[in-house]
């Protein structure tokens, strides 16, 4: 509860997809302080509050992880199917 404005700090470097929700309504980030440059702050005005700090993966991300595990799929099916198929040739 603050009895005032009052600005908070998180020591978290920003980095676009952070998201600050207080009382279910997203607050303004200001990573440009001087006292502490990249690093998130934000104000609130006088009142009790139910602050979220939370990160939402970019759309780049999701189908970077995405294509990453489709990519590691079909590297262990090709490893298997291609051992499988070796298999059937004997060795010299």
């Amino acid at each position: 509860m603050a009895l005032f404005s009052s600005l908070f700090k998180r020591n978290t470097l920003f980095f676009p997809g952070w998201v600050i929700l207080a009382n279910s309504n997203i607050i303004l980030i200001n990573y440009k302080n001087l006292n502490s440059p990249g690093v998130i702050t934000f104000k609130l005005e006088k009142g009790i509050y139910d602050i979220k700090v939370k990160y939402i993966d970019l759309p780049i991300v999701v189908f970077s992880k995405w294509l990453s595990l489709i990519s590691m799929l079909i590297l262990v099916i090709y490893l298997f199917v291609s051992e499988k198929f070796l298999r059937q040739f004997p060795k010299p």
